[in-house]
This record gives C-alpha cells, structure tokens and sequence, in this order.
C-alpha cells in the first residue's frame, strides 16, 4: 500500500491513454482475453488485448471491452452483437471458452470519433483474413526491342538436393 495526497475534484478524468491509429483496414489477432467487472460495478466485461501484425502500425496494441454481462439490454446487445462479428471473423461460429478467440487473425476496421481530447478509436467491421484487397499485380516493364544474336538455349541450373531454407519474412509481413 501506498500514502498518497490526492483529491480528484483537482483533475479532469482521462479518457484512458491509448494510441489512436488512422481509420483504416488492419490486420490484427487477440493475444490477450480476461472477465472484468466494469468500473461502474454494473456487471462484467470481456477485456480483450489485440495486436497489429502488418503496415505502418505493426506491432502496435489495441484494447476492446465487451460489456457481455452488463446489466443493460440494450449494452449486452450490442458487445454480443461486436463479439459475433469477431466469431464470423475467425470463422468460430460457437465458443466454448474466450481464449478460443485468441492468435487468429482478421481484419479490424477501425474508425475515430469525437475531436481534440474527446476523440476515441472505434471498432467498426471485423472480415476474415482472406477478404483483404489485394493489391493489383504489377504488369512486367516491356523492353525496347533490340536485335539480338540467337544464343543456344541454356540448360537450367540443378538445385542441391536437401532442406530448403525459408526467406525471412520482409517489412510488411505480419509480426506473429
């Protein structure tokens, strides 16, 4: 324990600390899940801990709270209808447990809200990993022709037989 000298009519409460990302696509996957009372004591949540695993943000960490067990309807309503979403997501129709839902990864839709010190992150569209865009593939640069001299086809070059090493991965695949 700890003596502390605090009054709080001294400070304005904080909308918690978090880094806001730009609105926008992510690729993401829940590292972390645990059952927590809300701070008003009206029921429970589902705290969940997610990480960005490609782009400029990768790395970078996220937090959601599904307020499943509230005492309000309407707010249970919409956190079942948020955790169906990452259901559909991760393609686990049913849950037996909420670590099921933990290292698979999707796509998060982030979006923001409010201006200046009241702006928030939302959680707007989960998608399965596979619906991403992909980028248009790259048409080869033609060359000039030139007149070149017939050369004798060349043989292909013989691989070594053994394990083949894997590259490593590059900037832009995923951390995990």
């Amino acid at each position: 324990m700890a003596a502390i000298d605090w009054n709080h009519d001294d400070y304005q409460e904080s909308r918690g600390g978090g880094q806001l990302y730009p609105a926008g696509d992510y690729l993401v996957k829940i590292v972390k899940e645990e059952k927590r009372e809300t701070k008003t004591k009206n029921g429970d949540l589902l705290a969940l801990e997610l990480s960005i695993g490609d782009g400029e943000h990768r790395g970078g960490v996220l937090f959601w709270s599904l307020n499943l067990w509230h005492n309000s309807t309407r707010t249970r309503d919409i956190a079942r209808g948020e955790l169906k979403g990452i259901c559909n997501a991760i393609n686990k129709p049913t849950l037996r447990d909420t670590s099921e839902l933990c290292e698979i990864p999707f796509i998060l839709t982030l979006g923001l809200k409010g201006t200046g010190d009241d702006m928030r992150q939302t959680f707007q569209r989960c998608q399965p990993r596979n619906n991403r865009p992909q980028p248009p593939p790259q048409q080869p640069v033609q060359q000039p022709s030139q007149q070149y001299t017939q050369q004798p086809p060349q043989q292909p070059v013989q691989q070594p037989a053994g394990p083949q090493s894997q590259p490593e991965p590059g900037p832009g695949a995923p951390v995990w």
